[in-house]
């Protein structure tokens, strides 16, 4: 089975790109953020809506965040 992808939770992360924290905005409560490199690693996990990124070393990231109903979404991010 695969994720649950939302169409109609409304997300907006920004800034993106960023240098340190990226803030999430979400019409749905946030449960879980993870945030994993390109090629699939897990770096990252938080359940904040503000995620400090700044030990990351500048590239593409992908941010999975959970939502309490139990859907999700994936939002690219880029770290300058």
């Amino acid at each position: 089975m695969g994720t649950d992808e939302s169409s109609l939770t409304k997300v907006s992360v920004y800034p993106n790109p960023t240098k340190d924290f990226v803030n999430i905005n979400s019409s749905s409560k946030v449960t879980k953020v993870t945030i994993f490199s390109a090629d699939g690693k897990q770096l990252a996990e938080d359940s904040s809506t503000k995620i400090n990124i700044s030990k990351l070393p500048a590239g593409i990231y992908l941010m999975k965040i959970d939502f309490a109903d139990g859907k999700s979404s994936t939002q690219k991010i880029v770290k300058q």
